[in-house]
């Protein structure tokens, strides 16, 4: 979203006479969108499952998105893009609840990553390239911009009747709220799929009761409080700065960057959207490595977020040393997008893995809720920098990576290849302080119902 309107600003503001700090506060407005529907989807997602909430918020996205690229007026238009954001925030934290719950823990990093790293990328990319097809074949046309918009709603489109027809709930979801038949069948269904035709989970189920009905009286509609009880502080505030400063520093590197090539190195439009989709392939290639990295019993989730944000400060360093020649600097620029993107989207696995399933939907929305509010600010706090120096910019950057990579030194809970909890007393039994003794996880004990249930769903 963000990266093809910070492309389609040039033609936005001449179409609607707007000033640069105008388009930077359309910026900040689209992450505000991402943060209220968040906010309403997870909490709705926890208490009615996710599938209703996926279903509901793609038609959002679809309507808004289409109606926005035709309006004629500019508040019409602000008003549209919004409700698209928010579509976009709602799905993004309930997605990935309903994908880590169906994935294996041998393969939760892989389904996990292709949602929030591969296909957010492969987003990112054909985002530029419909762009540079639209500029290059519409020419001077001055509608070329709206067909890059509706353009970006046709992914949603195709895939609206799958959502409708072919979604599956969560079994995990179904299990924390006592819908057995629909468990039953749902698990039926997945252990045709797989060929292991088996129920044993069901015979477990009764046991977490009791954990399940108290982490349902701790719940209300403002589940955020939750999140910084006591057995959930340290981890909540650890993801707030890790993800705030991803946030903060994807966000504003997306926005400014395309600015500083055009008025400091006098790049034309279409040089720009190579430049980025350059980015987006970078990207795609981290990803991947990242993949293997979170998997790797020597680094894990934890040390893989600590390289990227020790490799997006010196990214940042060199973009400020290397800034006189452009080549140089937008192959800095090119890595400090990629060395980032790691930890922002181990961090969106990392968080639903942390979490229980009785609220993971409002813990991963929690999660993203810092880098959305840190991406809100930034386009305003680096257009600011950018009117001192273009230098500044990167000097931000430099700041918070470093404080991040500190934070997830002392952070020291690991989750590969750990079963997800079920209920809030499964973390808590495993929870250990934030500069306390043992860094090791501490693994849900031998037998516990959370433990067989796990086992069981992942044999189905």
């Amino acid at each position: 979203e963000l990266t093809i309107m910070s492309l389609l600003q040039d033609p936005i503001i001449d179409e609607y006479q707007m000033s640069d700090y105008s388009f930077a506060v359309l910026g900040s407005c689209v992450f505000g969108g991402m943060i209220v529907g968040g906010l309403a989807a997870s909490s709705s997602a926890d208490w009615y499952g996710r599938r209703p909430v996926l279903q509901w918020t793609n038609v959002i996205f679809c309507i808004s998105g289409l109606l926005s690229a035709l309006a004629a007026e500019f508040w019409t238009f602000v008003c549209l893009r919004i409700c698209c954001s928010i579509a976009i925030g709602a799905m993004i934290p309930v997605g990935m609840s309903l994908l880590l719950e169906i994935s294996p823990t041998n393969h939760r990093a892989l389904m996990g990553m292709s949602l929030a790293g591969t296909a957010w990328s492969f987003g990112t990319l054909s985002a530029c390239m419909v762009g540079f097809g639209f500029k290059t074949y519409m020419g001077d046309n001055p509608f070329w911009w709206r067909g890059v918009l509706l353009a970006c709603a046709v992914p949603g489109v195709l895939t609206l009747p799958y959502v409708f027809i072919g979604l599956p709930e969560s079994p995990h979801y179904l299990l924390v709220r006592h819908r057995k038949d629909e468990l039953k069948e749902c698990l039926k269904q997945m252990g045709n799929s797989n060929q292991t035709p088996r129920l044993a989970v069901m015979e477990v189920a009764d046991d977490l009761k009791g954990n399940v009905a108290q982490d349902s009286a701790r719940q209300s509609f403002d589940d955020l409080q939750t999140l910084f009880a006591e057995d959930a502080l340290w981890t909540t505030l650890y993801l707030a700065v890790a993800n705030g400063t991803c946030g903060f520093i994807y966000a504003g590197q997306n926005f400014i960057y395309p600015k500083i090539l055009q008025e400091k190195y006098e790049v034309e439009l279409s040089d720009q959207f190579k430049a980025v989709a350059m980015n987006c392939i970078a990207e795609l290639g981290v990803v991947f490595l990242a993949l293997w990295a979170m998997d790797s019993p020597s680094l894990g989730r934890k040390h893989t977020n600590t390289l990227g944000f020790i490799a997006t400060v010196l990214c940042a360093i060199g973009a400020v040393l290397l800034r006189e020649d452009l080549e140089s600097f937008k192959a800095m620029n090119c890595l400090i997008r990629a060395a980032v993107s790691c930890p922002f989207t181990v961090i969106g696995i990392y968080a639903g893995e942390l979490y229980p399933s009785s609220l993971r939907a409002t813990a991963v929305f929690s999660a993203t809720l810092w880098g959305r509010l840190a991406a809100m600010f930034s386009t305003l706090v680096v257009t600011a920098a950018y009117r001192s120096s273009a230098n500044d910019v990167f000097y931000e950057f430099i700041a918070l990576a470093s404080v991040a990579t500190i934070a997830s030194i002392l952070y020291p809970r690991e989750t590969l290849g750990q079963p997800l909890p079920l209920t809030m007393s499964d973390m808590r039994s495993y929870h250990i302080g934030m500069w306390g003794a043992g860094a090791d996880y501490v693994p849900l004990k031998p037998g516990s119902a959370t433990q067989k249930i796990r086992e069981s769903l992942d044999d189905e």
